[in-house]
Protein backbone atom coordinates (compact mmCIF):
# COMPACT_ATOMS: atom_id res chain seq x y z
CA UNK A 1 0.00 0.00 0.00
CA UNK A 2 0.86 3.51 -0.34
CA UNK A 3 4.02 4.82 1.37
CA UNK A 4 5.09 0.99 2.43
CA UNK A 5 8.63 -0.03 1.10
CA UNK A 6 8.82 -2.91 -1.31
CA UNK A 7 11.36 -5.31 -3.44
CA UNK A 8 11.33 -5.56 -6.35
CA UNK A 9 13.62 -7.43 -9.36
CA UNK A 10 14.57 -4.72 -12.30
CA UNK A 11 16.21 -6.81 -15.03
CA UNK A 12 17.53 -3.29 -16.26
CA UNK A 13 20.05 -3.26 -12.90
CA UNK A 14 20.34 -6.77 -12.31
CA UNK A 15 19.22 -7.16 -9.33
CA UNK A 16 16.46 -6.73 -6.65
CA UNK A 17 15.89 -3.17 -5.42
CA UNK A 18 14.07 -2.08 -2.24
CA UNK A 19 12.17 1.10 -2.69
CA UNK A 20 9.29 2.97 -1.53
CA UNK A 21 5.45 2.98 -3.03
CA UNK A 22 4.80 6.60 -3.42
CA UNK A 23 2.49 6.79 -6.38
CA UNK A 24 -0.60 4.57 -7.00
CA UNK A 25 -3.21 4.50 -9.55
CA UNK A 26 -4.93 7.26 -10.82
CA UNK A 27 -2.04 9.92 -9.68
CA UNK A 28 -0.85 12.32 -11.70
CA UNK A 29 2.84 12.48 -12.88
CA UNK A 30 4.07 15.49 -14.13
CA UNK A 31 7.48 17.67 -14.93
CA UNK A 32 8.04 21.33 -14.11
CA UNK A 33 9.70 23.73 -15.63
CA UNK A 34 12.75 23.53 -13.43
CA UNK A 35 13.29 19.45 -14.61
CA UNK A 36 11.55 18.56 -11.12
CA UNK A 37 9.32 15.70 -11.46
CA UNK A 38 5.71 16.02 -9.00
CA UNK A 39 3.01 13.19 -8.36
CA UNK A 40 0.25 15.01 -7.49
CA UNK A 41 1.68 18.01 -5.02
CA UNK A 42 4.73 16.40 -3.85
CA UNK A 43 8.06 16.71 -5.17
CA UNK A 44 9.92 13.93 -6.13
CA UNK A 45 13.18 15.26 -7.47
CA UNK A 46 15.11 15.96 -10.87
CA UNK A 47 16.39 13.25 -13.22
CA UNK A 48 20.05 12.63 -13.92
CA UNK A 49 20.87 11.61 -17.81
CA UNK A 50 23.74 8.38 -16.24
CA UNK A 51 23.14 6.29 -14.12
CA UNK A 52 26.02 5.77 -11.86
CA UNK A 53 27.59 2.87 -14.41
CA UNK A 54 27.63 6.04 -16.94
CA UNK A 55 24.44 3.69 -18.72
CA UNK A 56 21.92 6.49 -20.54
CA UNK A 57 18.54 6.99 -18.23
CA UNK A 58 15.59 8.34 -19.67
CA UNK A 59 13.14 10.34 -17.70
CA UNK A 60 9.54 9.05 -17.11
CA UNK A 61 6.49 10.45 -19.22
CA UNK A 62 4.16 12.82 -18.11
CA UNK A 63 1.03 10.45 -17.29
CA UNK A 64 -1.74 9.32 -15.09
CA UNK A 65 -0.30 6.39 -13.00
CA UNK A 66 -2.47 3.51 -14.95
CA UNK A 67 -4.77 0.75 -13.12
CA UNK A 68 -2.76 -1.70 -11.56
CA UNK A 69 0.73 -0.11 -11.08
CA UNK A 70 2.71 1.90 -9.00
CA UNK A 71 5.35 4.58 -8.82
CA UNK A 72 8.71 3.36 -6.38
CA UNK A 73 10.95 5.68 -5.04
CA UNK A 74 13.61 6.73 -2.92
CA UNK A 75 14.44 9.68 -1.05
CA UNK A 76 17.97 9.86 -2.42
CA UNK A 77 18.78 12.39 -5.52
CA UNK A 78 20.69 9.52 -7.45
CA UNK A 79 18.32 6.55 -6.64
CA UNK A 80 17.15 4.37 -9.30
CA UNK A 81 13.73 4.12 -9.44
CA UNK A 82 10.40 4.99 -11.31
CA UNK A 83 11.06 8.62 -12.54
CA UNK A 84 13.30 6.60 -15.01
CA UNK A 85 11.88 4.56 -17.81
CA UNK A 86 14.04 1.94 -16.96
CA UNK A 87 12.67 1.30 -13.92
CA UNK A 88 9.49 2.45 -14.93
CA UNK A 89 6.09 1.69 -13.13
CA UNK A 90 5.94 -1.41 -11.40
CA UNK A 91 2.48 -3.70 -12.03
CA UNK A 92 1.44 -4.44 -8.41
CA UNK A 93 1.70 -8.28 -9.18
CA UNK A 94 4.89 -8.17 -9.33
CA UNK A 95 5.77 -6.77 -6.38
CA UNK A 96 7.96 -9.08 -4.20
CA UNK A 97 6.42 -8.22 -0.81
CA UNK A 98 6.47 -5.66 1.65
CA UNK A 99 10.04 -4.86 3.35
CA UNK A 100 10.04 -3.01 6.97
CA UNK A 101 13.37 -0.90 7.20
CA UNK A 102 15.35 -0.90 10.35
CA UNK A 103 16.15 2.50 10.60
Amino acid sequence: KLHDYTVVHSSWYGKKIIKKIIGQPGDFLQWDEQGELWINDFKIGAAHKKSSDHRALRPIITQVIPNHYVFLWSPHPRSFDSRYRECGLIKQSELGGWVIPLW
